[in-house]
């Protein structure tokens, strides 16, 4: 099930209007090649994400999937090194508003969004998997300049894009899967991870059943020297939970994240 396509969506319709701009702030105004993957009724991620917004510093941007449904997702930052932020199952892009704005003051041009079916986004077909839609978020950030570009996946969304890394040329920079399982809705990472070519950061809590046991056979499938796999002793926090800042041991998982962005997606 995917509830919050169904409340989301209709909470986004009956408040946002045809010429309803971005997600705050003077920088909410879509481009026209946004225009044109835009829906004819302008959801926006804002709307739905309003308690979580970081003073409205990012913009409201569509892309096209696989099959043509319009995603929505929130640009923050500048620049020409990017990260594509996944969210978990039963999530969005609030999921990541708070790190993504974190990642941007940092110096990095980030992209969150919902995944097909999910928040702002239109429906998948039955032919969409989650991994296209992550490549198609790479693929709008390269078109806005980005020239190295980074996967950080939250539990759904570290399956995904650990499975994208696979799949898209020229390859990524790297990916980081928080939690992600072996699968999920037909995506499979157990099958995917042999052929990944680009360095890889696994991050688990030791409690998170069966996610952390999911974390090793993952890792252990994974080829190569450039991949690395922490597990928080004692912690049963899951995807994105573990950057919070109550979570046992964050500042790890924080620092972890920021050495492997330093070593492969250095700020241009």
């Amino acid at each position: 099930m995917r509830p919050i396509s169904r409340i989301a969506t209709a909470l986004l319709l009956a408040v946002v209007t045809a010429g309803a701009a971005g997600c705050g702030g003077s920088s909410g105004t879509a481009s026209k090649s946004q225009d044109s993957a835009a829906p004819a009724v302008h959801p926006t991620v804002a709307a739905l994400c309003a308690s979580w917004w970081q003073g409205g510093k990012g913009k409201q941007v569509w892309f096209t999937s696989a099959h043509d449904a319009s995603i929505g997702g929130v640009e923050l930052g500048t620049g020409t090194t990017g990260v594509v932020l996944a969210h978990a199952s039963g999530a969005g892009t609030c999921e990541w508003l708070p790190y993504g704005t974190e990642l941007a003051a940092a110096g990095y041009r980030v992209l969150a969004f919902d995944f097909s079916g999910y928040g702002a986004s239109q429906p998948a077909v039955s032919d969409d998997p989650l991994d296209a839609d992550v490549v198609a978020a790479a693929k709008f950030l390269r078109g806005e300049g980005v020239t190295t570009v980074v996967f950080i996946g939250s539990s759904m969304g570290g399956t995904a894009s650990l499975v994208a890394a696979t799949e898209l040329a020229p390859p990524v920079a790297g990916v980081i899967s928080l939690s992600g399982p072996t699968s999920h809705s037909g995506v499979d990472a157990s099958v995917a991870v042999p052929k990944l070519t680009v360095p890889v950061l696994y991050a688990v809590g030791s409690d998170d059943v069966p996610f952390a046991a999911n974390a090793q056979t993952l890792y252990d499938a994974t080829p190569g020297s450039a991949k690395s796999l922490l597990v928080i002793k004692g912690s049963g926090q899951h995807g994105s939970a573990l950057l919070a800042s109550d979570a046992p041991d964050s500042a790890k998982v924080r620092k972890a994240i920021q050495d492997f962005l330093k070593a492969h997606a250095p700020i241009a």
